[in-house]
């Protein structure tokens, strides 16, 4: 069964967090306090979401993590891949699809990667601004399709 992982669920609560506060900076152990999540979790992916350019780290006593781009401008997408690295619905529809052991004989090569592609332009339609300010379905629906109207491959 396809689902995002618990820990970019974790990653997802933490931007929510940093977002929400406003506050300028943040230290592992204040989120992992604030959020109820152990500092070593908290920690790794804060440096997960450093590495892929979300947030940026200051060290020092006045250290801490805070946001290098607006929520409006972090996709679902990005922190997904910033946790998890690039995946897709199958073996044979990642990047690395010589990987599949059936690739040469499967009729359905091209269709999940078609599926998996959906799906990834999905996660990329939504920010983390949407999932913090959209409370149902309807919400979402609308501007995934308003935004993915305006790319539609030819």
């Amino acid at each position: 069964m396809l689902k995002i992982s618990k820990l970019t669920d974790y990653a997802i609560i933490i931007l929510r967090h940093i977002v929400i506060n406003k506050k300028n900076k943040y230290s592992a152990a204040t989120l992992s306090e604030e959020i109820k999540l152990n500092t070593p979790t908290v920690s790794k992916l804060l440096k997960l979401l450093a590495k892929a350019n979300i947030l940026t780290s200051f060290r020092g006593i006045e250290g801490g993590y805070t946001l290098i781009k607006r929520a409006a401008d972090i996709s679902m997408l990005d922190v997904s891949y910033a946790i998890d690295g690039k995946y897709g619905l199958t073996d044979c529809s990642i990047e690395n699809k010589e990987d599949c052991k059936n690739l040469s004989i499967c009729p359905l090569v091209n269709k999940w990667q078609i599926l998996s592609d959906l799906f990834k332009d999905i996660l990329g339609a939504i920010s983390l601004e949407d999932i913090i300010n959209i409370n149902s379905k309807s919400g979402f629906y609308e501007i995934v399709s308003d935004r993915l109207k305006q790319e539609v491959p030819v």
